[in-house]
């Protein structure tokens, strides 16, 4: 008896869905988007998993300008399997919002699987002018983003340039500082400069190798010479062990990766 009374509510639950979902369709369709979200509204509490009323749910949302809430809505009724008509049309929906928030990428993402929808949908006239309508958008505003978006990609570039730039910029002043203490004998001093241009942010390979020239010719001039490192007598056998042992490609980079990191705490 149980059985039989579940049965018949959850299939009283789906006709009353299917009720108030064709009375919001005629609501949004007629214009009547305060009617048409308050039947949406009651077909998807009756029954949540009724794609039909999360779609007219979601474009009486995003006419009332809620685009938050349509998007959830819309989402909702996709996660639903809908109609090929309502998946193209919500499809299309979303990126026109997406476009209001200026969030272009996404905008064009959904524009395209609106589109994608169109052979499929052709058999469905509706689905087709959705499909169509998706396609004239995708087009005008990827005429209208395209160019945003390689603006953003250019400004971007130059950014990182400017950073590079500044780096570089710092780092040399750090060297013309380490060679005027060379030039005054202030060795030791020099050397710890170099040492810190070194370990800062260095990038370019010829400036790198740069730097380590300078430190090489001010350790040879210093009396007594500066100790070595115990960390770097330690990578250094790691990286003749490593070259002894290697038997691949991978153990030989493992050594060079000693060697690199012998040099970087070396004098």
């Amino acid at each position: 008896m149980m059985i039989v009374l579940l049965v018949a509510s959850t299939a009283l639950a789906a006709c009353g869905a299917n009720f108030y979902s064709t009375k919001a369709e005629v609501s949004v369709l007629g214009k009547n988007d305060d009617d048409g979200l308050r039947y949406a509204r009651e077909s998807t509490r009756l029954d949540p998993r009724h794609a039909p009323g999360w779609y007219w749910m979601g474009i009486a949302l995003a006419r009332k300008g809620q685009d938050d809430e349509a998007l959830n809505a819309l989402q909702r009724c996709l996660a639903l399997n809908p109609s090929v008509a309502q998946r193209a049309a919500s499809y299309n929906w979303l990126g026109g919002i997406y476009y209001r928030k200026g969030r272009l990428d996404q905008a064009v993402s959904y524009y395209r699987q609106a589109v994608q929808q169109q052979p499929v949908a052709r058999d469905e006239g509706y689905g087709t002018a959705v499909s169509e309508e998706a396609h004239k958008r995708y087009q005008k505003d990827l005429d209208t983003s395209l160019p945003q978006l390689l603006q953003q990609e250019a400004e971007q570039r130059q950014q990182e340039e400017r950073r590079r730039a500044d780096e570089r910029a710092r780092s040399m002043a750090g060297v013309d500082e380490a060679q005027r203490l060379e030039e005054k004998g202030q060795l030791r001093q020099a050397l710890e400069r170099y040492r810190q241009v070194l370990n800062g942010t260095l990038s370019n390979a010829d400036d790198d190798k740069r730097v380590r020239e300078r430190i090489i010719g001010v350790v040879r001039r210093l009396t007594p010479p500066p100790a070595v490192p115990e960390d770097a007598r330690r990578y250094l056998v790691y990286g003749l062990t490593a070259v002894k042992d290697a038997r691949s490609a991978s153990d030989y980079q493992n050594a060079v990766r000693e060697y690199q990191r012998a040099l970087l705490v070396a004098p």
